[in-house]
């Protein structure tokens, strides 16, 4: 078959939880996951659409102690069939929850109770959610003998593609990196909303600091060691708190110290190179010394990420692992190129075939 997903999102089942920051309204829809818990001890709870302040509807965790998944309403699908129960045992399962009365007033949240606490302790993949409630035709469909499809695309009796409004592949998806996972639905990047990013106009567009220089296109910072004289900002480039987005930046010159940004004191990687950081919860494009700070900076870019991504919270990199149901499926089987597997000593890869010179 082909491989469709090749990613999970691990959950530690003590703090760890993916938040979708976006008020969607209320409608009748239907979720969609393909979970493999790592044990069943205590309650967890699946997603959660009540939001922080509890004003929504909509959830689903498990039964402490058991594998029973207990919803606020709909019906539930477990590998294409008709079940509250979803086996503990080691196994990848789809779970679909048709016709759920949703009021998502807030956010989702993924592998967490709204409270943040009661946390799954295992694997996500694929998670979708549609504004309409799927067939049982269209659950067998979506489950395809327990290998994933690709939830954009109708095919055999799943139609409702048009009406996916949430589709989150954790880590397989475009734009998936850490902490973000992108909404497949709209997995793009907006315009720039930094004007003069390569200061070809000096700081004409830009605040900064008495520490700050500039010059041939690269702004330099020497001795930033107060708030004031490090500062950095483009008041102009406007940011939604809520929404997540991607600053991209070149490093040089690196001596030390770091850089964050203003809400949160969040830091950002200082070092020599070409980073890409994603980031939210902040108004503007204000950045400050963290710690006493000497470097130069260019090709500033803030693009918003577009749809509603998941925010990987309390969670590392590392978090985003090689796995899913198609995890025992043998990858690149007819070696069209020479990835995805482990050569040793003599072996070649090439023109479609594996080759040994006997020395292995």
């Amino acid at each position: 078959p082909t491989v469709f997903n090749t990613k999970q999102v691990d959950f530690d089942g003590t703090d760890d939880y993916m938040v979708v920051n976006n008020a969607y309204g209320s409608f009748t829809g239907t979720f969609s996951f393909w979970v493999n818990r790592d044990n069943n001890t205590g309650y967890q709870y699946l997603y959660d659409a009540r939001g922080a302040s509890a004003g929504g509807n909509g959830y689903a965790f498990f039964d402490t102690g058991t594998n029973t998944l207990v919803v606020s309403d709909g019906t539930v699908y477990v590998d294409s069939v008709a079940t509250n129960t979803v086996p503990t045992d080691g196994n990848w399962h789809s779970v679909i929850i048709l016709g759920i009365s949703l009021n998502i007033n807030e956010d989702i949240k993924f592998g967490a109770r709204y409270t943040t606490g009661v946390a799954l302790n295992g694997q996500l993949s694929q998670v979708g959610m549609w504004n309409s409630t799927l067939t049982a035709d269209e659950v067998s469909s979506l489950y395809n003998h327990g290998l994933p499809v690709d939830l954009n695309t109708n095919q055999a009796a799943y139609t409702s593609s048009s009406n996916l409004v949430g589709y989150w592949r954790m880590g397989s998806g475009t734009l998936d990196s850490y902490p973000l996972i992108a909404d497949q639905t709209n997995a793009t990047l907006g315009s720039e909303l930094v004007t003069d990013g390569d200061f070809s106009n000096g700081f004409d567009d830009w605040q900064v600091g008495s520490a700050w220089s500039v010059n041939n296109n690269v702004a330099t910072v020497l001795n930033g060691s107060t708030t004031a004289n490090s500062v950095i900002k483009q008041d102009s480039c406007v940011l939604d708190s809520s929404k997540m987005y991607v600053l991209e930046y070149t490093i040089t010159n690196y001596i030390t110290g770091f850089l964050v940004m203003n809400l949160g004191f969040v830091s950002i990687p200082s070092t020599n190179g070409t980073h890409k950081f994603y980031f939210t919860g902040q108004t503007t494009l204000y950045l400050k010394r963290g710690a006493n700070v000497s470097l130069s900076i260019l090709n500033i870019s803030v693009k918003q990420v577009n749809g509603n991504p998941a925010i990987m919270t309390n969670m590392t990199a590392s978090d985003i692992e090689n796995g899913s149901p198609y995890a025992n499926i043998v990858q690149n089987s007819d070696f069209a190129t020479d990835t995805d597997w482990t050569k040793g000593t003599g072996w070649t890869i090439a023109n479609g075939k594996a080759s040994s010179s006997g020395n292995s």
